[in-house]
């Protein structure tokens, strides 16, 4: 009967909202809503019993990955504490405040230009330029929307990892150059080890991305996403790659998969930007379709149906 009902529903929202409805879900349901969800954004079938690609072992470890540990990893508070510990503290970006609501803010005691976040989730940021500019009401909108238990990542795609975050609105230090001209590197990386890093150039109207191995060779690989571009040429190799490779490789050690992401500041400096498990919501296709196939072998599933974090 559940199962005719979720079959019915045609948009991402019918998906989400029952989803709302209904907290308890088997992983019957859940995997019939994960095969949806795909099927509207990928216009593919989802395979789950033998994924084979990139994307769909994305789709099959957010259902059957769940390490507790991703749910600190993914929470871009509590993920602090774990890279002061791991690398060290001056990678982070210094932290102003920390608050349970909006309301709980004041204004008065943050500087000129700050960025508010919210933890648990993707693009729920305000960079504020200038404080006595900042509309305080829409502002409260936006973050009273986003802190609603509905608002939780989680619903957008299934990332576990979001699940059982407890959401905080986090305030940071404004960093000019990288509201206006850092790259981003982005590791990805495979069985404890970085394979390849992704730069991308998010300030230009049609973003530049490239991908690289780790001796700093262009790959032929292309991220297709409206709006972003497969640079040109390749990018000069930046002066601490290597160190950036280096934290990498140890903030990257035991885990099948994660992203981990750096930029570097116009002094040099570099920051941790997040840790990533599930790049796109595993729906971003891939050129040549080849590669796909190539970064979905580097997951072994058999292996983590074995293991203890299997559900």
């Amino acid at each position: 009967m559940i199962n005719d009902i979720i079959e019915k529903l045609e948009t991402e929202q019918d998906l989400r909202n029952y989803m709302y409805e209904h907290l308890n879900l088997s992983m019957d349901e859940l995997s019939q809503i994960k095969k949806k969800m795909y099927k509207i954004r990928t216009r593919r079938d989802l395979d789950l019993d033998t994924p084979q690609t990139y994307r769909e072992k994305l789709q099959w470890m957010m259902l059957h990955y769940r390490n507790p540990k991703m749910t600190i990893l993914a929470d871009k508070f509590k993920v602090r504490e774990y890279i002061k510990n791991t690398v060290g503290e001056k990678y982070l970006v210094n932290l102003t405040g920390v608050y349970d609501k909006f309301d709980d803010i004041d204004f008065s005691k943050l500087p000129d230009r700050f960025v508010l976040k919210v933890n648990w989730g993707s693009g729920q940021n305000l960079i504020v330029h200038n404080k006595n500019e900042l509309n305080i009401e829409d502002a409260r909108n936006k973050f009273n929307k986003w802190m609603m238990p509905t608002s939780n990542h989680y619903y957008f795609g299934l990332e576990w990892c979001y699940k059982n975050i407890e959401p905080k609105i986090i305030c940071e230090e404004y960093l000019d150059s990288v509201s206006k001209s850092a790259l981003d590197y982005k590791f990805l990386c495979f069985n404890g080890k970085p394979l390849y890093c992704w730069v991308s150039d998010k300030y230009k109207d049609i973003q530049e991305r490239s991908f690289y191995d780790m001796d700093w060779n262009m790959q032929n690989i292309e991220l297709v996403e409206p709006h972003k571009i497969k640079a040109p040429a390749p990018l000069k190799k930046p002066e601490k790659f290597e160190e950036m490779k280096e934290l990498a490789n140890i903030l990257c050690k035991d885990w099948p998969h994660i992203r981990v992401d750096f930029y570097k500041l116009d002094n040099g400096d570099i920051k941790f930007g997040e840790l990533t498990f599930f790049t796109s919501c595993g729906y971003s296709r891939w050129a040549p379709e080849t590669i796909d196939y190539d970064m979905g072998k580097y997951i072994d599933i058999d292996t983590l149906r074995q293991g203890e974090f299997y559900v």
